[in-house]
C-alpha cells in the first residue's frame, strides 16, 4: 500500500464510520492538506457536503446545521491557521450545547517546529474550548482497527457528558493523492456505544439480552474496583445463561467463586492454539478492564472480533484490541442482576462442559507445579490460601499479578483483591496499600516485588506513621523477573543491567529503619508462619530463585499446552474455524 493509498483509505474509513454512526452533514472549506478527507466525504453514501471558502463562515454553518438537527456535524478544513478561525464558532457551540465536530488537517512529525510552510502546532488548538483527539496516517503500515474506537470516542464525546465541540486532529503525510488510486471502500463496522438516562433502563437490557439470549457465549471479568456484589452477579447471570466465566483475581469474580462457571486457567489454557480454536465464542459479555494476561487478549481479538460487549459504568472505551462492537455504559453488577431477570435461553450445556473439560486438565497441572518447592508460583499459592480471612489482598503488577491468577487455587477464600492496573506501574505500592487499608476499614497484605518495594522506600518508611494495617510480602527474585520471558532476555549483560537490574539492598535493614516487622522466609512453612503469627505492619521477605521460578512456570505452561493440544487432537480444526469465519458478521 502506497502513502496515498493509505490516506485514501484511512479518510475512507473515517467518514464511512461516521455516516454510519449518524452523522449526515459535512462543512468543507477546501484545501490541500485536507484534500484526501474531502474527497472522502464527498464519495460517502449518506453525507451530504457543503463548500465555503471561507474557515470562519463554515464553521459558523456547521455549527447552525448541528443546532438545527440536533446531530454532530462536521466541519473540515486544511492545516495551519485554518483551524483558528473555527474558534469563535467552537466557543458558541460549547456554551449553547451543540454537538460540532472539527476536523483539521495536520502535517507529520517530521515537519513540526521545524519552519515547515503551514505548520503549526494544532494538537491543542482549540482546546481547552473542544476536547481533542488526535488520529494520524504518517504510514501506509498504520493499522486502520483504532479507528472505530476513536470515532466512537469522539462522536460520544459531541453527546456526553453535554453536547458541545470536539476537534479531531488528522496527520497526514505526502503523497497526499495519486490520480490512479481505485476507488476505496470501508469494511469497518461502527463501534456504538448505549447509554440512556437510567442505568440501566429496560430497554437497554432488552437489547443486551437479545445479543446473549441462547448464544456460545463468555463472561470476561477484567480487573474492576472492589465490589462485594459483582462476583456473585457475574456467576448467577453465567449460570442462567450456561457460560463459563473468565476471571482474574482482581475482578472481584475469581476468589471465592468456586463454581461450575469459574475458569481459572484460561491464561494457560488459552496458549494452546488448538483450545484457543475449540473455544471460539459467539458473543462475550466483558466487565472491567482489559484482561491483564495477553493469551485472553489476543483470543478475544481473533476469535471475538466484533461479537464482545464491553460494559463499563461511565461508557468509556477499554478496549486495547479494538474488538469491541458495542461499549454498554451500565454498573455491572446492576445490569446482570437486570440480565438475570430478563427472558434469557442458556447456549448448549456441552459448551460450558468444554471449559470445564479443559480447565481441569489445566488447574490440576497448575496446582501441582505450585506446591513442589519454593517459588514464585508458591508464594501466588500460598498467600490466596492463607491471608487472613479478614484481610484483602493488592497484588503488584509485573509477576505478582500474573501468578495470581495462574496459581490462586480455585477454592481460594472470597475476598476483596485489589490491583493498581491504571498504568499498570510498580511505584507508590506501599503507600497506595496503606491507604487501602485505611479506606476499606480492614488489613491488606500486598504481594510486591522486589524493586517495587524499592521504588516506594519512602512509603515503606511512612507506613507506621500513615497508620495502615499492613503486611507486605516482597518476592525477592533478583530484579525484574517479568522480563525473563520476552526477547530481550537473549541480551546478555546489557539484558542484566538494564532490565533484570538485580539489587544488593539490605530488605531486613529497611524494614529495621522503617520499625516494621520482618521474617525471611525461604520455604513453604516459614511464609504460612510469618501470615498468621507476625504483627502487622510487617515485612514478610519470601527469597526465591528468579531464574528457577521462570523455568518452573515455562515449564508447566508448556505442558499444559502440549496436553490440551494431544487431548483435541481428534476435533478438526477446520471445523472451528468454519465456524468463527461462518459467524464473524454475527451480531
Amino acid at each position: 500500500m502506497t502513502q496515498a493509498q493509505a490516506n485514501a483509505q484511512l479518510a475512507t474509513d473515517l467518514f464511512a464510520l461516521l455516516a454510519a454512526a449518524g452523522v449526515r452533514d459535512v462543512v468543507v472549506s477546501p484545501g490541500a492538506r485536507s484534500a484526501p478527507l474531502a474527497f472522502a466525504a464527498d464519495a460517502t453514501r449518506g453525507l451530504c457536503c457543503h463548500v465555503t471558502l471561507d474557515e470562519r463562515v463554515g464553521a459558523f454553518f456547521a455549527l447552525g446545521l448541528a443546532r438545527g438537527t440536533g446531530l454532530p456535524t462536521v466541519f473540515l478544513c486544511t492545516s495551519g491557521s485554518a483551524g483558528a478561525h473555527a474558534l469563535p464558532a467552537v466557543l458558541e457551540a460549547r456554551h449553547s450545547r451543540v454537538p460540532l465536530l472539527v476536523v483539521t488537517a495536520d502535517r507529520p512529525e517530521e515537519l513540526q517546529d521545524c519552519g515547515a510552510a503551514q505548520t503549526i502546532s494544532q494538537a491543542q488548538l482549540l482546546a481547552p474550548q473542544a476536547t481533542t483527539f488526535l488520529l494520524e496516517a504518517v504510514g501506509p503500515e498504520t493499522p486502520a482497527v483504532h479507528l472505530r474506537t476513536r470515532v466512537a470516542q469522539v462522536l460520544d464525546a459531541t453527546r456526553f457528558p453535554d453536547a458541545g465541540p470536539v476537534h479531531l486532529n488528522v496527520r497526514l503525510r505526502e503523497p497526499l493523492f495519486e490520480a490512479s488510486l481505485a476507488a476505496t471502500t470501508s469494511t469497518l463496522a461502527p463501534l456504538e456505544i448505549w447509554r440512556d438516562e437510567a442505568s440501566p433502563s429496560p430497554s437497554l437490557v432488552r437489547e443486551v439480552a437479545a445479543r446473549l439470549s441462547g448464544q456460545r457465549g463468555v463472561i470476561v471479568v477484567g480487573p474492576h474496583a472492589p465490589d462485594a456484589t459483582l462476583g456473585a452477579s457475574v456467576h448467577r447471570l453465567a449460570d442462567r445463561l450456561g457460560w463459563p466465566v473468565v476471571a482474574e483475581p482482581g475482578s472481584q469474580a475469581r476468589y471465592g467463586h468456586d463454581g461450575p462457571t469459574l475458569i481459572s486457567a484460561a491464561g494457560a489454557i488459552l496458549r494452546s492454539r488448538r483450545a484457543a480454536a475449540h473455544l471460539a465464542p459467539r458473543v462475550v459479555l466483558r466487565f472491567g478492564a482489559a484482561p491483564t494476561n495477553k493469551h485472553v487478549g489476543a483470543w478475544l481479538a481473533r476469535y471475538a472480533s466484533g461479537r464482545i460487549l464491553a460494559v463499563d459504568p461511565a461508557g468509556t472505551i477499554r478496549d486495547p484490541e479494538h474488538a469491541a462492537a458495542v461499549v454498554v455504559a451500565a454498573p455491572a453488577a446492576r445490569l446482570c442482576e437486570a440480565l438475570c431477570a430478563a427472558q434469557l435461553a442458556a447456549a448448549p450445556s456441552a459448551w460450558l462442559a468444554r471449559w470445564q473439560a479443559l480447565e481441569t486438565q489445566a488447574r490440576r497441572l497448575l496446582d501441582d507445579a505450585a506446591a513442589t518447592g519454593f517459588w514464585e508460583g508458591s508464594v501466588a499459592q500460598l498467600a490466596a490460601e492463607h491471608v487472613p480471612l479478614s484481610a484483602a489482598v493488592h497484588l503488584g503488577n509485573s509477576t505478582p499479578v500474573r501468578d495470581a491468577e495462574l496459581f490462586a487455587p480455585r477454592h481460594a477464600p472470597r475476598r476483596v483483591v485489589l490491583t493498581s492496573r491504571g498504568t499498570s506501574g510498580i511505584d507508590g505500592g506501599i503507600a497506595t496499600v496503606c491507604g487501602e487499608a485505611r479506606g476499606l476499614h480492614q488489613p491488606v497484605v500486598a504481594v510486591l516485588g522486589d524493586l517495587a518495594l524499592l521504588h516506594d522506600v519512602s512509603g515503606l518508611l511512612a507506613a507506621r506513621r500513615l497508620g495502615g494495617d499492613i503486611a507486605v510480602i516482597v518476592i525477592d527474585n533478583g530484579g525484574g523477573g517479568i522480563f525473563r520471558s520476552l526477547p530481550l532476555a537473549e541480551a546478555g549483560a546489557a539484558f542484566e543491567r538494564y532490565c533484570l537490574t538485580p539489587t544488593s539492598y539490605d530488605i531486613a535493614g529497611l524494614a529495621r529503619v522503617a520499625e516494621l516487622a520482618y521474617a525471611r522466609c525461604t520455604d513453604a512453612k516459614a511464609l504460612v508462619d510469618a501470615l498468621e503469627h507476625l504483627p502487622r505492619p510487617c515485612v514478610i521477605h519470601a527469597v526465591v530463585d528468579g531464574a528457577a521460578s521462570h523455568e518452573a512456570r515455562s515449564r508447566v505452561l508448556a505442558s499444559i499446552e502440549a496436553t490440551l493440544e494431544r487431548a483435541l487432537e481428534h476435533y478438526s480444526e477446520s471445523v472451528n474455524e468454519h465456524e468463527h469465519e461462518e459467524h464473524s458478521h454475527d451480531p
